[in-house]
């Protein structure tokens, strides 16, 4: 077996039969595994725990009547060492992950019998092989939805339309312009968003500024920061919500306005202090970064399936997707560029949660605006460009020109694309404001 096969068998195996035994315990029930007919061959490295359940579940419905699981403080007694949290809903998913390790696994041990059998007689390693391949084929099907049917689900669609009406389009979360939001409707529940921008051109605070929009709409965030500590993190947010000078803030600077800024004003430590406390104080939902400090290591997909199902967050943000692992570890960087945003799209479709992800231009886009200073990138000026954009549902492109900033949807699987929107643009005080169009603070305060 390849080291490519060990890893894919692996960590990335253990992970979905933590979350699916997880799920088991804090949902108190085992009908999944009644569906799909799961057994212990599925949970290889957690077979006793996986038994413990079914047998309390099944000795309980012999004695009362109603089977139930056992209780996670009972449990976690009985295994110390098994890693418990909470899960979202995404029981099929997790199904459908262990059921593709299974068929790996199957794959190989015929492979293996196969080859150790040619050994004595080709042709009965063949014969063998094929009986095995016959069924396991069979056995992998079983896997296979029976998707809906367009007419018997109408009634459906006419709900959504319905709702969609009421809404006046707006599906999602609001991005903070007006303007985007009706040509996007929102960020939505399966939206999977790529945010492309040169080297030093803000795609970062652009991302966290899409971020705060959503935090101050209720939203629970978290954020993957592959290069950013909290402390620094936390100075841009400051700055973005409240325009305190960033490099005062960083600095120490006690003067952290600026008077000849409309927006900004002169603002002073007292303020500051008194911004802290409102803000530790207030009702704000949670907003959470997480560094590879915390991830000891870069983020995966993996590792926001746990996250996710420990902190049920509304939006994610990934900054970004060059610093972040392939669960299926792509040894080239366009295939893990193309596995790592294919997971992500699954992810946002699993938990209904849209994702946003910034991508570094290629060198020849920076080559591309020393000839016009208001060009944009591209599609193609993104390294393994092909790969991401077929996963994403919308892709943006970001750049600085003079005064301020524009952004131009390079892709819109739901409506329109090759439209520009231009802002205001002071990065140090934090002033991000879309031309024509009131900030979503003015709406909501």
């Amino acid at each position: 077996m390849s080291e490519e096969q060990n890893n894919n068998s692996g960590l990335g195996a253990s992970i979905i039969q933590v979350q699916f035994i997880n799920w088991m315990l804090n949902n108190n029930s085992i009908q999944p595994v009644i569906d799909h007919q799961i057994d212990e061959s599925y949970f290889p490295g957690y077979e006793k725990e996986f038994n413990y359940i079914i047998k309390y579940w099944n000795e309980s419905k012999i004695r009362d009547g109603k089977g139930v699981v056992p209780d996670k403080v009972k449990f976690a007694y009985d295994f110390p060492d098994f890693p418990m949290f909470e899960t979202g809903d995404a029981i099929n998913t997790m199904f459908s992950e262990l059921h593709e390790q299974r068929c790996y696994s199957l794959f190989v041990e015929h492979l293996q019998k196969s080859a150790e059998k040619s050994k004595e007689n080709s042709f009965d390693a063949i014969q063998y092989a094929k009986e095995q391949f016959d069924k396991l084929y069979k056995f992998a099907k079983s896997d296979i939805g029976n998707g809906k049917c367009l007419i018997r689900g109408a009634n459906e669609r006419l709900e959504d339309y319905l709702k969609r009406i009421e809404l006046h389009g707006l599906l999602g979360i609001r991005t903070g312009d007006e303007n985007m939001d009706k040509a996007l409707h929102g960020w939505l529940p399966e939206d999977f968003v790529v945010i492309i921008a040169r080297t030093n051109e803000g795609k970062s605070w652009l991302l966290l500024f899409y971020l705060i929009q959503a935090c101050l709409q209720g939203k629970k965030v978290g954020m993957y920061s592959g290069e950013m500590s909290h402390l620094m993190m936390g100075f841009r947010f400051d700055t973005l919500y409240k325009h305190f000078g960033n490099s005062q803030l960083v600095g120490g600077d006690p003067m952290l306005g600026d008077s000849s800024v409309p927006e900004v004003g002169a603002k002073t430590l007292k303020e500051y202090q008194q911004y802290i406390d409102a803000l530790v104080s207030g009702d704000l939902p949670e907003f959470r970064i997480f560094t590879q400090k915390d991830l000891m290591g870069r983020m995966s997909v993996n590792k926001m399936r746990i996250l996710q199902d420990r902190h049920d967050f509304d939006i994610w943000g990934l900054d970004q997707l060059s610093l972040m692992d392939d669960d299926r570890k792509g040894r080239e960087e366009r295939i893990r560029y193309g596995n790592i945003s294919q997971d992500c799209f699954t992810f946002t479709e699993d938990y209904q949660r849209p994702v946003l992800a910034v991508h570094q231009a290629l060198r020849k886009a920076s080559e591309a605006k020393k000839k016009d200073p208001n060009a944009a990138p591209t599609l193609e000026d993104a390294f393994g460009a092909d790969a991401i954009m077929q996963n994403a549902t919308r892709g943006l492109s970001f750049t600085q020109i003079e005064n301020g900033a524009k952004c131009n949807i390079i892709k819109n699987r739901y409506g329109q694309k090759g439209m520009e929107f231009l802002y205001v643009w002071n990065i140090n005080y934090g002033v991000f404001r879309p031309l024509n169009a009131s900030s979503i603070k003015d709406n909501l305060f």
